[in-house]
């Protein structure tokens, strides 16, 4: 069962799975969001710790919610249908 705290993309390192849900990489308002990001710059052995205080992990994050808030944007003005249904079952979050 998920948890308000069991949300994130999985984080790969050189195809090396370091941490599975890491909220690091996404605000809560996010949540929603699944997948997976694959980053050759961290180091394999990093703690949880340094993921919390990394620059990198920041950037990733900046990177991913762009991109998403991009992809809704494109949805909502090319595929207007898929993008209501959407937003009707995720408005809530999305408020937040």
């Amino acid at each position: 069962m998920m948890t308000e705290d069991d949300f994130g993309p999985s984080l790969y390192v050189q195809n090396v799975l370091i941490k599975e849900k890491c909220k690091e990489l996404l605000p809560q308002w996010l949540r929603f969001v699944k997948g997976v990001v694959e980053t050759p710059d961290l180091p394999l052995n990093i703690s949880r710790e340094i993921l919390q205080d990394n620059a990198l992990i920041a950037k990733i994050q900046s990177s991913l919610v762009k991109k998403i808030l991009e992809t809704l944007k494109y949805h909502l003005t090319q595929n207007t249908q898929n993008y209501q249904e959407f937003h009707s079952n995720y408005a809530k979050i999305l408020k937040e």
